[in-house]
């Protein structure tokens, strides 16, 4: 599977193995402003989550009535929903690099970066906030772009100025 996110409000999703000129997409996902990023959940769930300059970050998945279809969800089910809703400020402005929401590895929650030059981790879930890394003395600039270790509790945050902190747990 291979989802796109777009400046015309959707995140479409497509099976990789079918493209072509005339294919088309498994699902089309609204959004309420242009979308930055769409990230499948690694853990095969099928779970995607988004970013939209609408200021929502949001974890899509199979419909609740639907849940056995898991990852199967987007070439049988057809039937995604919005699981959670999470409200973040998505407002990056002209010279940082827009936020890009990724998985952590065991996929129970998202990271991004905030305007307050910290990253933090939200509940896939429930959407609540988890965990927010700031060191002002060291990280002066926004973190747009972060990285987590598959097997190891460390995250990488890099930042417009051209520097990259890393965090143990």
């Amino acid at each position: 599977l291979l989802a796109t996110a777009s400046g015309d409000n959707t995140v479409k999703v497509w099976d990789a193995r079918a493209l072509s000129a005339k294919a088309k997409p498994l699902a089309t996902l609204p959004h309420g402003k242009s979308v930055q990023a769409a990230h499948f959940a690694p853990d095969g769930s099928g779970r995607l989550v988004t970013t939209c300059y609408d200021n929502l970050l949001r974890v899509w998945g199979p419909n609740k009535d639907l849940s056995a279809c898991r990852s199967e969800m987007w070439t049988t089910c057809k039937s995604p929903e919005i699981l959670t809703k999470i409200k973040h400020d998505n407002q990056t402005g002209r010279w940082v690099l827009p936020f890009r929401t990724i998985w952590t590895p065991a996929a129970d929650g998202v990271v991004i970066g905030d305007m307050k030059r910290s990253w933090e981790v939200f509940d896939s879930n429930s959407g609540s906030l988890v965990v927010r890394h700031q060191h002002p003395e060291l990280m002066t600039a926004i973190p747009p772009r972060n990285a987590c270790h598959p097997t190891l509790p460390v995250v990488a945050a890099s930042t417009s100025s051209g520097r990259i902190h890393v965090y143990k747990h």
